[in-house]
């Protein structure tokens, strides 16, 4: 059985699911050609980042945790950006 250690199975299933999402966004991109899809890749890929990052702060990794954090935010910053352009 899954062993539950403060949260991180539920980190790691939306780490999962974030990928997910953002992989079907880049399949639909692929297939139609249609890149207006583009900042929303790039922010549920950023979502799966900041969970990554969570889980490395948890286990006592802060250097790599906050940098996931910080490229999550910018992430973040570029997608609202591309959105706001478009």
């Amino acid at each position: 059985m899954l062993k539950y250690i403060g949260g991180s199975i539920l980190i790691k299933i939306l780490q999962i699911t974030f990928s997910i999402i953002a992989l079907m966004f880049l399949i639909y991109e692929m297939f139609s050609r249609n890149f207006a899809v583009q900042p929303l890749v790039i922010f549920f890929l950023g979502l799966a980042l900041l969970m990554m990052g969570i889980r490395e702060l948890q286990q006592e990794r802060k250097i790599t945790g906050g940098l996931l954090i910080v490229v999550f935010l910018l992430s973040l910053f570029v997608s609202i950006k591309s959105v706001l352009l478009n």
